[in-house]
């Protein structure tokens, strides 16, 4: 014989259990579309950086110095951003990590951040290779930059690209939960 009460209250956790699984899922969704977003517009600038960079190696003097301001200004909106971003709740592009439960039966669901910003010494593990003293003042310092720029650009490629596997790895833990919600 089923009792209806108990089965009930197992639904009711159940059903409880799902939905906050679901706005976690959702939550954590909405910051990892804002630190896509960030890091699309991020990697917009940096493309522009490089091409400043590259064509101040070459350039005369004049040249260098209107690309310079024109880097520098680039850099500056790189920084707010990325730091925008950041204080919105995309704490991802800080390097933070992101655990969502899923399945109180399961480990959680765990996405690493990347850290895209923008420091005084960039450390090895650090997405952006420019500095914030980084400058095009001189043919050398152009290179460097354009350099920096280039690698830049490649981590942040990968860095996108593992962000938004795991944005489309949690919306399908979301679709799935909606089967049973």
């Amino acid at each position: 014989t089923r009792t209806p009460q108990r089965t009930d209250h197992i639904e009711a956790s159940y059903r409880g259990d799902i939905s906050g699984a679901r706005e976690a899922l959702s939550g954590a969704g909405a910051n990892l579309d804002l630190a896509l977003a960030a890091g699309r517009e991020a990697a917009k600038l940096v493309s522009q950086m490089r091409d400043l960079a590259r064509a101040a190696v070459s350039g005369d003097d004049a040249t260098r110095a209107a690309a310079s301001e024109k880097f520098a200004a680039l850099l500056d909106q790189y920084g707010q951003t990325v730091n925008g971003a950041i204080a919105g709740g995309a704490g991802v592009l800080a390097g933070e990590a992101v655990t969502v439960s899923v399945d109180p039966d399961a480990p959680p669901v765990t996405v690493q951040g990347y850290d895209l910003r923008l420091k005084d010494q960039p450390g090895a593990e650090d997405v952006l290779r420019l500095s914030s003293s980084s400058t095009l003042s001189n043919p050398t310092a152009a290179a460097d930059a354009a350099r920096g720029a280039e690698a830049s650009m490649a981590r942040l490629d990968t860095a996108l690209s593992r962000l938004s596997g795991a944005s489309h790895r949690l919306a399908s833990h979301d679709t799935f939960l909606s089967t049973l919600d």
